[in-house]
């Protein structure tokens, strides 16, 4: 067997285009929103204007994150962490960082413009940035290490990285130079201006900042802020740099690379382009320089500096002009046969999931502390949430540092069902959900108070909120119900069950669960596990959901609702979801007031009553693999050519996802045949309007082998070769 797979392996190098790795993100892990012509953004140190931008929360507690340890590691997210944005406008791209650093800030001597290319060995922060569309590729294209032309002399120059410049620039015809490749950097450090609100200040020449890579001098006309903390535990930065200031010969004029000239990006709603980030933080007063401090990256990838392909973050450009698009975006990865989760408080299988992070100092969530229970910085309690889906089933999950006491989540005395419903005055996760397609709204459209209607007696019953159930059950005819919205949630506690890794587990009536609102009681065939960390820090969870379970007639059988039926949800890729979430902290072993604290994802208040109040979007996104229809993406209007790409994965198992553009409508068949030239099956079949769209393959029976793909679209016929190993 491993003769033939060996074999078939050199086949695919022989016979096919260069494949791509399996091992770069897929469809959700690192997918981020940049935020496009939002709210115009000042120069002064306070994110008031970065409402409408995706915060990015690293800490060496993120799931899907790095954490890279220097001379002094980093001990807590107290220590060092921080939340990280990004803005475009036509001109400008921006960043927000929103840094802790108790072991101390701004605390080296500054840079000057002759030693700015070491910033790297202090604080700083990194961006690791691409600046071109790869659609719906999973990363760079970027793979092999290339030698860059000199177009004045038509000599190689030694390159070393896989960064390319533009299309002609570099010797590798195999991999498409899409666009340049940038590291660039902007060190923390104090500067002699200073503005009104006390953030440092510098502009032009006088930003310490590096461009790296080929281009090895400093980037001119940026501006940027950084304002300590009045508590002095941290800082706030802000930084824009000109497009046009990437662009043209930028490079060090003794640089081989100094004739090329950098292609100027105009940012297009929906591009997706490749990057990564680092944080850096060394708290050694006398740091020696010798570049051994801590990273916190957005992604894992290792040598970054060097290869683009290893850049984990994919950002997706989303025109938020005149609030629309408005909200803060999670995605949740959708496979109809089944998500891949086993219940059992292991994350790993989570490492291709979006994991959010909420902390008392994000700027776009909410913190609600009550009755002086005060949390005393991101060690004291914060946490990562995500959310994937199946075609039966939504799944929760959820790592969680609490500090004081141990895991002070494990501390109070336990719910029974009895009183499940009084969950929230201890520990819980609380989870807002509108089961219904927002897709072409920035919010959900619930913003009345309804009365909702018994459908056996046609009486009104009281309502009180904005929730709504199904279409005909309320009394509002001015706001369309689309779905049904829910409260829910599960409170953190031990139970009596255990799994082989030391989780608490439970399933069915045995977890201790709510649904309030309109159906207040539990929920049935839920299943729960809580795997408590070693050091007694905190926990991670994972919470099963059925969709059957939130359909029906599920209100408590005394409610006024309970004649009402709930419709079902059936997820679909490109769907978005109105929701919140809650994690709660109560430090008090004997709480006797009935309140604690709230870390919320949106800044909503009374979620409990209003669903307009949801501060959170979360898009369903189809894993590869996953979907059997044809998808067509909206960018009919850049499309110029008839195009067969090469599919992705590949080799591949068990499915691929094959892409192709048409330029005009035309019919259209997509067909699969082996190398003996019989068809093993018809993918499409159908005519098509002009656009890019994409359609999965997941073979049934056939064998390990080399299959062709062939697109007929009118006249125009394409082939391609992937090859299929079980």
């Amino acid at each position: 067997m491993k003769l033939v797979k060996t074999l078939l392996w050199l086949a695919a190098f022989l016979f096919c285009v260069p494949a791509w790795p399996q091992d770069l993100p897929p469809a959700t892990a690192n997918l981020y929103v940049i935020a496009l012509n939002g709210q115009p953004v000042t120069i002064d140190g306070v994110l008031q204007d970065w409402r409408d931008a995706e915060f990015v929360y690293l800490s060496q507690d993120g799931p899907t994150h790095g954490l890279f340890t220097g001379a002094k590691p980093t001990t807590s997210p107290a220590d060092f962490s921080g939340h990280v944005a990004i803005k475009m406008d036509n001109d400008n791209i921006y960043f927000a960082a929103h840094v802790r650093d108790e072991g101390g800030i701004l605390i080296h001597p500054p840079r000057t413009r002759q030693n700015a290319n070491l910033t790297f060995a202090l604080d700083h922060l990194a961006v690791y940035l691409g600046l071109y569309d790869i659609e719906t590729l999973p990363g760079s294209p970027h793979r092999n290490t290339v030698d860059i032309i000199d177009p004045a002399s038509g000599q190689m120059v030694q390159g070393g990285r896989t960064y390319r410049i533009k299309p002609g620039t570099d010797n590798d015809p195999d991999n498409a130079t899409r666009g340049p490749d940038y590291q660039f950097g902007v060190n923390f450090q104090t500067y002699d201006k200073t503005l009104a609100n006390g953030a440092y200040s510098a502009s032009g020449d006088e930003v310490i900042n590096f461009n790296w890579g080929y281009v090895d001098t400093l980037i001119a006309n940026t501006e940027l802020a950084i304002k300590p903390w009045s508590n002095e535990r941290g800082f706030t930065l802000e930084w824009r740099v000109p497009f046009a200031s990437l662009a043209g010969k930028i490079a060090r004029a003794s640089k081989p690379q100094a004739a090329i000239e950098w292609p100027l990006y105009r940012p297009q709603a929906g591009d997706v382009i490749p990057f990564d980030i680092d944080l850096t933080d060394d708290d050694r007063l006398a740091a020696p320089e010798d570049f051994n401090n801590n990273f916190l990256g957005l992604g894992r990838g290792s040598n970054l500096w060097r290869d683009s392909f290893a850049w984990e973050g994919r950002g997706v450009v989303v025109d938020v002009s005149g609030g629309k698009n408005a909200g803060n975006y999670c995605h949740a990865g959708f496979a109809p046969a089944a998500a891949g989760v086993t219940v059992d408080g292991d994350l790993a299988e989570w490492a291709t999931s979006q994991f959010i992070g909420i902390s008392q100092d994000s700027p776009n969530h909410q913190y609600i502390f009550q009755n002086g229970d005060v949390l005393s910085s991101p060690a004291d309690f914060g946490g990562y949430i995500a959310v994937r889906l199946d075609q039966d089933n939504i799944y929760f999950a959820a790592r969680v540092r609490d500090e004081p006491q141990g895991t002070g989540a494990f501390q109070h005395a336990r719910r029974t069902k009895n009183d499940a419903n009084l969950m929230f005055t201890q520990e819980h996760l609380a989870i807002y959900l509108g089961l219904y397609d927002i897709g072409d709204l920035p919010r959900s459209p619930h913003v009345r108070d309804v009365n909702i209607i018994d459908p056996a007696t046609g009486q009104i019953v009281a309502g009180g909120r904005t929730h709504r159930i199904k279409p005909g059950t309320d009394d509002d005819p001015d706001q369309a119900t689309r779905g049904a919205d829910f409260q829910l949630g599960v409170n953190i506690q031990t139970y009596d069950n255990t799994l082989a890794n030391g989780a608490f587990y439970a399933q069915g009536l045995d977890v201790i669960n709510y649904a309030w609102s309109y159906v207040d009681t539990f929920l049935t065939n839920t299943e729960l596990a809580l795997l408590q960390w070693t050091d007694e820090k905190g926990y991670d969870l994972e919470w099963r959901l059925p969709l059957a379970s939130l359909a029906g007639k599920i209100a408590k059988q005394v409610s006024p609702q309970k004649n009402i039926e709930w419709p079902r949800y059936v997820p679909q890729d490109r769907h978005v979801i109105p929701f919140d979430i809650d994690l709660t902290d109560e430090d008090r072993v004997n709480n006797q007031d009935g309140t604690n604290s709230f870390l919320r994802m949106g800044r909503g208040l009374d979620l409990w009553r209003d669903a307009a109040a949801f501060g959170m979007r979360l898009k369903v996104i189809g894993s590869p693999g996953s979907i059997t229809a044809v998808e067509q993406t909206p960018a009919a209007a850049f499309v110029r050519e008839y195009r067969l790409l090469q599919n992705y994965p590949n080799p591949f198992n068990p499915g691929t996802t094959i892409a192709f553009e048409l330029p005009a409508a035309a019919p259209v068949s997509l067909k699969v045949f082996n190398l003996a030239g019989q068809e093993i099956t018809t993918l499409v079949n159908r005519s098509l309007v002009a656009g890019r769209y994409q359609v999965t393959w997941t073979p049934r029976s056939e064998p390990s082998g080399l299959y062709l793909y062939r697109l007929q679209a009118g006249d125009h016929v394409q082939t391609g070769r992937m090859l299929y190993l079980k």
